[in-house]
């Protein structure tokens, strides 16, 4: 998955991996770390064609379907605490 600072996959970028090869309907979670407050754009790859998007206050969560969110939305932006991706299909 490849994280984007910027709508539109802009401005600075970070590639994170799973451990254990590509999606499966299992999936992954991902920590966004000190990406938490910067993310406005995103890439899946691997059969990740599912994601949650689960917001900083842990509370809400925000879902995407496909390869490519050139832009996660106001409730989304710079607002995600971790992601879970698998193989929706």
């Amino acid at each position: 998955m490849t994280w984007y600072e910027h709508a539109a996959y802009g401005g600075g970028s970070t590639d994170v991996y799973g451990d254990y090869g590509p999606c499966d309907a299992a999936g992954y979670v991902l920590d966004t770390g000190l990406w938490r407050y910067s993310i406005s754009s995103f890439i899946t790859y691997n059969s990740c064609d599912g994601q949650q998007a689960v917001l900083n206050d842990g509370q809400g969560a925000v879902y995407y379907y496909g390869f490519g969110t050139p832009n996660v939305g106001a409730q989304a932006n710079d607002n995600i605490g971790w992601f879970k991706v698998w193989d929706a299909l």
